[in-house]
């Protein structure tokens, strides 16, 4: 089977809901609910936020979070669209 990771960037409501869905039905690390839906183990390696402190109503292992993206973008596990870096884009000139 195929093993992809993810991390969620931004853990407000949207991110919450998406960890809870990654984590639910996942005994072995990943959800065996979303394995059945897309043919891959879709393994949760990161969670990013600012704010790791406030309660969010999911459990998530202290090891997944983090408020370092540029960890999260530099894990070669972690499947990513974009591996630039995290700094913000520069004002336009024109």
């Amino acid at each position: 089977m195929n093993t992809t990771g993810v991390a969620v960037v931004g853990f407000g409501t949207v991110g919450t809901g998406v960890v809870r869905l990654l984590l639910e039905d996942a005994p072995d690390g990943y959800s065996r609910r979303l394995e059945r839906t897309t043919g891959r183990r879709i393994v949760l390696r990161h969670v990013c936020d600012i704010d790791l402190v406030r309660s969010r109503g999911v459990d998530v292992p202290r090891a997944l979070l983090t408020d370092q993206v540029d960890r999260v973008l530099a894990d070669p596990e972690t499947t990513s669209s974009s591996r630039r870096s995290a700094a913000p884009a520069s004002p336009s000139t024109s």
